[in-house]
Parts: C-alpha cells; structure tokens; sequence
C-alpha cells in the first residue's frame, strides 16, 4: 500500500512532537522527595512541578547545575532553593 504524502507527513509531524509521559525523581534539597510527571517539558517545568519559581531555584543533575529551558533528560534530579526565607 503507498500512502498519500500528507498522510505520510501527518505521520512524521505527530512522531516528531510526540513526548511520552515521564516520571522523574525530583529531590527538593531540605524538603524530601517527590515523584513528578511531565509531558516532554524542561528543567524549568520540573521546577514549576514542585511548587517553587525558575527566579528561586535550579535543577542540579549530578551535582550540576542545567538551563530551566533545557529538555529533561534524567529520571532523577535535585532542586535547590537559591532564595530563602527572609
């Protein structure tokens, strides 16, 4: 069977931005642990997930602080607080 070129297109689109549901492990530093789900998202998002702002936190991944605007790629990560209380 040949497929039409829009269908084949249609295909291709939907599988580019296709994001499976992910769980990650997100450790909020002096707080616990949470288990979060994201749809394809960024560090950003995982901040968001936790209850806190890009302005008073950051994700680490090993120890490593990453941009809020890059895709997540970990399953597991820690967020630290950079503005407490005052």
């Amino acid at each position: 069977m040949i497929w039409p070129a829009t269908v084949w297109l249609d295909t291709l689109k939907s599988a580019a931005t296709y994001h499976p549901v992910m769980e990650i492990l997100v450790t909020v530093a002096g707080v616990g642990e949470q288990t979060v789900e994201l749809d394809g998202g960024t560090y950003g998002d995982v901040i968001e997930a936790v209850g806190l702002t890009t302005e008073e936190a950051t994700v680490l991944v090993d120890g490593r602080p990453v941009p809020d605007d890059q895709a997540v790629t970990q399953s597991a990560v820690t967020v630290l607080r950079l503005i407490h209380g005052g």
